[in-house]
């Protein structure tokens, strides 16, 4: 079995100086939600210049040979933009992985390494990941629901921020026959009698969470489409 892991009728000039009083005070708390999520931002960002970037620098790591200054630093920035949304703490651990897996090389480990062992630390939220927000709540959401791949589709988006290949599509489609088979299979030990174990329970509920959250995007981008 395989699977992966929210009136002033009277007053009418008194009302339009109040509606301008509160369109100016909404205003003013929108800058300031505006504001704050920036500054948010901004602050996870540091927090990847601090916690990662600048240890590694400090551990030796310099550009690879070839890449100019003005590259590597756009490479930073986007590496601190993608990574925006770790603790420090975890960035930490990741440094140190990164450290202990370079075996005394002082060039810097690519940006795919890095974003993969990321994951591994601390998976990328939901809403940092707009290619899988994106897609789902495209037309491609209810056409993975359709040909049954939902959640396999899912996963693939939530690990590679792009949109499956065709050949990586093929995989994703003997994926969720895999799956599917897995759930009957559990369904017939159910109608049987049968205890499932515990490995077998954990499966089923990582499998039926991923398929919630999926099925929570593809209804948001229903919604969002027959407003519009």
């Amino acid at each position: 079995m395989t699977g992966q892991d929210l009136t002033e009728h009277s007053f009418p000039e008194r009302g339009a100086k109040r509606g301008m009083a509160d369109g100016a005070e909404a205003e003013k708390m929108e800058d300031a939600m505006t504001e704050g999520a920036e500054t948010e931002e901004g602050h996870g960002r540091r927090a990847v210049r601090e916690h990662l970037i600048a240890r590694l620098e400090q551990a030796g790591f310099v550009r690879k040979r070839g890449v100019t200054l003005e590259a590597h630093e756009a490479r930073m920035t986007v590496i601190a933009e993608k990574l925006s949304y770790m603790d420090p703490d975890k960035l930490d651990a990741l440094a140190d992985e990164l450290i202990d897996l370079s075996g005394g090389k002082a060039d810097w480990p690519s940006e795919v390494l890095i974003m993969h062992r990321a994951q591994v630390w601390q998976p990328r939220p939901l809403a940092h990941n707009r290619a899988l927000v994106s897609w789902l709540g495209s037309v491609e959401g209810p056409k993975a629901l359709g040909r049954g791949d939902l959640v396999e589709v899912y996963r693939f988006l939530r690990k590679y921020p792009r949109p499956p290949f065709e050949y990586e599509q093929r995989g994703i489609t003997q994926e969720a026959e895999d799956n599917a088979r897995g759930l009957r299979i559990l369904a017939d030990k159910r109608d049987r009698g049968a205890s499932l174990t515990d490995a077998e329970l954990r499966w089923e509920a990582a499998y039926l969470r991923d398929k919630a959250d999926a099925m929570a995007l593809v209804e948001a981008g229903q919604s969002k489409r027959g407003a519009a």
